[in-house]
């Protein structure tokens, strides 16, 4: 698409920036004390295997390092 290209070395990598960049901002959502997101019969399974905070910071920091690698990788 015309419009949608990156001016990065690996412009394709879009859709893999905005991933990571969902992924962090769902982390950081999970972290915000005022969401009571777990509190939803939906993520039941999610909050038996551990809690909020703890998916929160997991999924912040998995997201911060997929694009940590995604800049590195497109500008060495």
């Amino acid at each position: 698409m015309p419009g949608l290209r990156s001016s990065s070395p690996h412009p394709d990598r879009l859709v893999e920036y905005l991933f990571a960049a969902m992924m962090t901002g769902w982390g950081l959502w999970l972290i915000a004390p005022w969401w009571e997101t777990f509190g939803n019969p939906s993520y039941a399974a999610l909050a038996s295997l551990a809690s909020e905070r703890t998916w929160g910071v997991f999924s912040a920091s998995v997201g911060v390092i997929r694009l940590a690698a995604l800049v590195i990788n497109g500008h060495w």
